[in-house]
């Protein structure tokens, strides 16, 4: 996941799927061009939530004035958009 500059990369990045937040914090891997990159892995359990969901939200903290600050993605078509990929990986 590429997010912007002008995050507290220390601080890392939390996640929730319609204000449920997912366990842990990920960490930022590095910065490129398009921004600082966050690895992303959903397990088996955080896919279905995902495929129901209607948002994901980051949730960060801004690094020059430490307030939190949040991007909100919407996952209008994520489940039919995995469902074909799964149906494209198996033939």
């Amino acid at each position: 996941m590429a997010l912007p500059f002008g995050l507290a990369l220390a601080s890392g990045i939390s996640l929730e799927i319609d204000d449920k937040k997912l366990d842990g914090t990920l960490q930022f891997n590095t910065c490129q061009a398009v921004g600082c990159l966050v690895p992303v892995a959903f397990d088996a359990d955080t896919t279905p939530l995902l495929q129901n969901g209607t948002t994901l939200k980051i949730d960060a903290i801004a690094a020059d004035t430490t307030q939190p600050i949040s991007f909100t993605i919407s996952l209008n078509g994520f489940g039919g958009a995995l469902s074909r990929t799964a149906d494209l990986s198996a033939n």
